[in-house]
């Protein structure tokens, strides 16, 4: 396996209450206030399925979306950068 793959793997394994923390928000059972939408909203998350989503603005995905959106990078930065985020570029 290419080191890539390696990492997707990780991050699809990768909890992703750590990485919604890593940005400041707190999570509190399977809920966070949505950075999308100034906080107006709360954000479901489903830890089991590495999933979220926002009712009020509509956006949603997995960790990998997640970090897209919020850093306004493309699929192999926000890769790396997760990498990053969660210790996986060692």
């Amino acid at each position: 396996m290419s080191k890539i793959t390696d990492i997707l793997e990780q991050i699809r394994k990768a909890d992703i209450e750590a990485v919604f923390e890593h940005y400041g928000i707190p999570v509190a059972g399977n809920k966070a206030d949505c950075p999308f939408c100034g906080g107006q909203s709360t954000i479901a998350i489903s830890r089991e399925k590495g999933l979220w989503y926002c009712f009020k603005c509509e956006a949603g995905g997995d960790i990998i979306s997640f970090v897209m959106r919020k850093e306004n990078l493309g699929f192999t930065e926000t890769v790396g950068r997760i990498g990053e985020i969660l210790g996986l570029n060692k």
